[in-house]
Protein backbone atom coordinates (compact mmCIF):
# COMPACT_ATOMS: atom_id res chain seq x y z
CA UNK A 1 0.00 0.00 0.00
CA UNK A 2 3.31 2.06 0.81
CA UNK A 3 4.73 1.95 -2.44
CA UNK A 4 1.22 2.27 -4.18
CA UNK A 5 0.63 5.74 -2.37
CA UNK A 6 4.43 6.60 -3.09
CA UNK A 7 3.99 5.90 -6.94
CA UNK A 8 1.98 9.64 -7.03
CA UNK A 9 5.14 11.49 -5.90
CA UNK A 10 7.82 12.61 -8.97
CA UNK A 11 5.93 10.56 -12.19
CA UNK A 12 3.48 13.32 -13.25
CA UNK A 13 4.75 13.45 -17.05
CA UNK A 14 2.60 16.78 -18.66
CA UNK A 15 2.30 16.57 -22.60
CA UNK A 16 -0.15 18.13 -25.27
CA UNK A 17 -2.64 15.61 -25.29
CA UNK A 18 -6.38 15.10 -26.55
CA UNK A 19 -9.19 15.26 -24.51
CA UNK A 20 -11.53 13.97 -26.16
CA UNK A 21 -9.10 10.72 -27.76
CA UNK A 22 -8.39 9.75 -24.13
CA UNK A 23 -11.64 9.45 -22.86
CA UNK A 24 -12.95 7.70 -26.05
CA UNK A 25 -9.85 5.21 -25.68
CA UNK A 26 -10.79 4.98 -21.78
CA UNK A 27 -14.30 3.56 -22.62
CA UNK A 28 -13.40 0.85 -25.51
CA UNK A 29 -11.29 -0.38 -22.44
CA UNK A 30 -14.11 -1.64 -21.23
CA UNK A 31 -16.54 -2.10 -24.45
CA UNK A 32 -16.25 -6.29 -23.49
CA UNK A 33 -16.91 -5.75 -19.41
CA UNK A 34 -20.11 -3.55 -20.38
CA UNK A 35 -21.00 -6.01 -22.97
CA UNK A 36 -20.74 -8.95 -20.28
CA UNK A 37 -22.98 -6.53 -17.41
CA UNK A 38 -25.46 -6.08 -20.42
CA UNK A 39 -24.69 -1.69 -19.79
CA UNK A 40 -24.11 1.12 -22.62
CA UNK A 41 -22.06 3.79 -21.78
CA UNK A 42 -23.25 6.94 -23.71
CA UNK A 43 -20.95 9.87 -24.42
CA UNK A 44 -22.56 12.72 -24.63
CA UNK A 45 -20.46 15.02 -26.25
CA UNK A 46 -16.96 15.26 -27.30
CA UNK A 47 -14.66 18.22 -26.75
CA UNK A 48 -11.83 19.26 -29.34
CA UNK A 49 -9.60 20.22 -26.38
CA UNK A 50 -5.88 19.69 -26.79
CA UNK A 51 -4.57 20.01 -23.22
CA UNK A 52 -1.25 20.01 -21.35
CA UNK A 53 -1.70 17.06 -18.98
CA UNK A 54 -0.52 13.83 -17.62
CA UNK A 55 -2.92 11.52 -19.68
CA UNK A 56 -1.83 8.59 -18.14
CA UNK A 57 -3.00 10.07 -14.48
CA UNK A 58 -6.02 11.53 -16.18
CA UNK A 59 -6.98 8.35 -17.47
CA UNK A 60 -6.53 6.17 -14.51
CA UNK A 61 -8.50 8.84 -12.79
CA UNK A 62 -11.35 7.92 -15.50
CA UNK A 63 -11.09 3.86 -15.69
CA UNK A 64 -11.72 4.30 -11.57
CA UNK A 65 -14.93 6.37 -12.17
CA UNK A 66 -15.54 3.71 -15.27
CA UNK A 67 -14.83 1.02 -13.12
CA UNK A 68 -17.32 2.17 -10.09
CA UNK A 69 -20.14 3.00 -12.43
CA UNK A 70 -20.29 -0.22 -13.59
CA UNK A 71 -19.59 -2.23 -10.73
CA UNK A 72 -22.54 -0.43 -9.19
CA UNK A 73 -25.23 -0.60 -12.27
CA UNK A 74 -28.00 -2.60 -12.84
CA UNK A 75 -28.14 -4.77 -15.89
CA UNK A 76 -29.95 -2.80 -18.96
CA UNK A 77 -28.89 0.46 -17.52
CA UNK A 78 -26.47 3.38 -19.08
CA UNK A 79 -23.74 5.18 -17.71
CA UNK A 80 -23.55 8.46 -19.23
CA UNK A 81 -20.19 10.57 -19.63
CA UNK A 82 -20.17 14.10 -19.99
CA UNK A 83 -17.47 16.60 -21.22
CA UNK A 84 -17.49 20.28 -21.35
CA UNK A 85 -15.42 23.67 -21.19
CA UNK A 86 -16.53 26.60 -19.28
CA UNK A 87 -15.14 29.41 -17.32
CA UNK A 88 -11.84 28.30 -17.97
CA UNK A 89 -12.26 25.14 -16.69
CA UNK A 90 -12.61 21.61 -18.59
CA UNK A 91 -14.93 19.21 -16.89
CA UNK A 92 -15.78 15.82 -16.99
CA UNK A 93 -18.37 13.66 -15.35
CA UNK A 94 -19.79 10.12 -14.69
CA UNK A 95 -23.24 9.50 -14.24
CA UNK A 96 -24.76 6.10 -13.27
CA UNK A 97 -28.23 4.92 -12.28
CA UNK A 98 -26.96 2.42 -9.32
CA UNK A 99 -27.55 2.42 -5.59
CA UNK A 100 -26.18 6.18 -5.17
CA UNK A 101 -24.12 7.35 -2.21
CA UNK A 102 -25.39 7.93 1.78
CA UNK A 103 -25.19 11.24 1.74
CA UNK A 104 -23.12 11.55 5.05
CA UNK A 105 -19.95 9.42 2.71
CA UNK A 106 -20.28 11.97 -0.47
CA UNK A 107 -16.93 13.71 1.37
CA UNK A 108 -15.16 10.89 2.92
CA UNK A 109 -15.34 8.32 0.29
CA UNK A 110 -12.26 10.31 -1.00
CA UNK A 111 -10.45 9.58 2.33
CA UNK A 112 -7.64 6.91 2.47
CA UNK A 113 -8.93 3.47 3.14
CA UNK A 114 -12.35 4.49 3.11
CA UNK A 115 -15.20 2.29 1.23
CA UNK A 116 -18.66 3.40 1.20
CA UNK A 117 -21.34 1.22 2.95
CA UNK A 118 -22.65 -0.04 -0.54
CA UNK A 119 -19.81 -1.93 -0.99
CA UNK A 120 -21.30 -4.87 1.09
CA UNK A 121 -18.66 -7.49 1.13
CA UNK A 122 -15.76 -4.87 1.08
CA UNK A 123 -13.49 -7.44 -0.60
CA UNK A 124 -10.63 -6.60 -3.25
CA UNK A 125 -10.21 -3.17 -2.43
CA UNK A 126 -7.81 -1.12 -0.53
CA UNK A 127 -10.29 2.20 -0.22
CA UNK A 128 -7.29 3.92 -1.97
CA UNK A 129 -8.90 4.49 -5.40
CA UNK A 130 -10.42 7.52 -4.78
CA UNK A 131 -8.00 9.33 -2.95
CA UNK A 132 -5.68 8.55 -5.50
CA UNK A 133 -7.75 10.26 -8.11
CA UNK A 134 -8.29 13.23 -5.58
CA UNK A 135 -4.52 13.71 -5.15
CA UNK A 136 -3.90 13.50 -9.36
CA UNK A 137 -6.77 15.99 -9.76
CA UNK A 138 -5.58 18.15 -6.85
CA UNK A 139 -1.88 17.79 -8.50
CA UNK A 140 -3.46 19.29 -11.32
CA UNK A 141 -4.77 22.01 -9.67
CA UNK A 142 -8.01 20.66 -10.48
CA UNK A 143 -11.24 18.92 -8.32
CA UNK A 144 -13.33 16.07 -8.22
CA UNK A 145 -16.46 15.43 -5.88
CA UNK A 146 -19.24 13.26 -5.74
CA UNK A 147 -22.94 13.70 -5.89
CA UNK A 148 -26.04 12.00 -6.01
CA UNK A 149 -28.05 11.56 -9.15
CA UNK A 150 -31.94 12.48 -9.12
CA UNK A 151 -34.12 9.28 -9.81
CA UNK A 152 -31.20 7.33 -8.43
CA UNK A 153 -27.85 6.63 -9.28
CA UNK A 154 -23.91 8.44 -8.40
CA UNK A 155 -22.43 11.49 -10.18
CA UNK A 156 -18.41 12.14 -10.22
CA UNK A 157 -17.67 15.05 -11.79
CA UNK A 158 -14.15 16.31 -12.31
CA UNK A 159 -12.79 19.57 -13.25
CA UNK A 160 -9.27 20.53 -14.76
CA UNK A 161 -7.96 24.72 -14.92
CA UNK A 162 -7.08 24.76 -18.68
CA UNK A 163 -4.89 27.47 -17.59
CA UNK A 164 -3.68 27.69 -13.49
CA UNK A 165 -1.01 29.34 -12.08
CA UNK A 166 1.31 27.10 -9.99
CA UNK A 167 0.25 28.13 -6.33
CA UNK A 168 -2.96 29.67 -6.89
CA UNK A 169 -6.20 27.89 -5.39
CA UNK A 170 -8.25 25.85 -7.74
CA UNK A 171 -10.90 27.67 -9.79
CA UNK A 172 -14.31 26.81 -9.45
CA UNK A 173 -17.41 26.50 -11.59
CA UNK A 174 -21.18 25.11 -11.86
CA UNK A 175 -21.17 21.88 -14.03
CA UNK A 176 -23.97 21.01 -16.06
CA UNK A 177 -26.92 19.74 -13.79
CA UNK A 178 -25.72 21.76 -10.86
CA UNK A 179 -26.79 25.03 -9.67
CA UNK A 180 -22.83 26.19 -9.24
CA UNK A 181 -21.70 29.36 -10.50
CA UNK A 182 -18.71 30.87 -11.14
CA UNK A 183 -16.90 31.86 -8.14
CA UNK A 184 -18.94 29.69 -5.89
CA UNK A 185 -17.08 26.81 -4.06
CA UNK A 186 -18.73 23.45 -4.15
CA UNK A 187 -18.99 22.20 -0.59
CA UNK A 188 -18.07 18.75 -1.89
CA UNK A 189 -14.80 19.40 -3.75
CA UNK A 190 -11.57 19.27 -1.52
CA UNK A 191 -9.95 22.09 -0.62
CA UNK A 192 -6.25 22.85 -1.59
CA UNK A 193 -3.78 21.90 -3.92
CA UNK A 194 -1.14 19.05 -4.01
CA UNK A 195 2.31 20.26 -4.94
CA UNK A 196 3.63 16.78 -6.48
CA UNK A 197 4.03 19.15 -9.70
CA UNK A 198 4.25 23.07 -9.97
CA UNK A 199 4.04 23.04 -14.12
CA UNK A 200 1.26 25.20 -15.72
CA UNK A 201 -1.44 23.71 -17.70
CA UNK A 202 -1.93 25.22 -21.38
CA UNK A 203 -4.23 24.71 -23.90
CA UNK A 204 -5.19 24.56 -27.50
CA UNK A 205 -8.94 24.89 -28.48
CA UNK A 206 -10.68 24.35 -30.78
CA UNK A 207 -15.01 24.74 -31.40
CA UNK A 208 -16.83 21.87 -29.59
CA UNK A 209 -18.36 18.61 -31.57
CA UNK A 210 -21.41 16.91 -30.53
CA UNK A 211 -21.52 13.22 -31.41
CA UNK A 212 -25.19 11.16 -31.92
Amino acid sequence: LTKAEGDLEGTFDLAVADVGSMVVSVVDEFSSLLSERDLKCQLSSKLNLRLSMDAQRIGQVLRNLLNNAVKFSPPGSVIEINMWERDGLLGISVEDRGVGIPPDELETIFDKFIQSRRTKTRAGGTGLGLSICREILQAHQGRIWAENRAGGGSIFRLEIPIRSVPGAPPKSGGAPGTSGHAGDACPTAPAGRCPITEKALAVSSQPEEHVA
